[in-house]
């Protein structure tokens, strides 16, 4: 069985102190809330180069297993690298 993925939502870290104003170096790390909501849910995190992308999966139409109820809120901890 193949399971296909979304964006959710995506968080970009931009920094004019850093060259082309993207800043690599930092971890993402959910909240315990956070993270247990992202297993709740099913969702799935990917970082690429300075972003953070929330992805979740998808029915065959493209339409999300499960969305979350408005007002939801996903907390984020930044931890630089260097």
């Amino acid at each position: 069985m193949t399971v296909r993925y979304q964006i959710l939502f995506s968080i970009e870290v931009m920094n004019t102190y850093f060259s082309q104003s993207q800043w690599r170096d930092i971890v993402f790390i959910p909240l315990p809330e956070t993270q247990q909501l992202l297993n709740t849910m099913g969702y799935q995190l990917r970082r690429v180069r300075n972003q953070l992308l929330v992805i979740a999966p998808v029915k065959s139409d493209e339409t999300a297993l499960k969305l979350p109820e408005l007002y939801t809120r996903f907390s984020f901890a930044l931890q630089p690298q260097s």
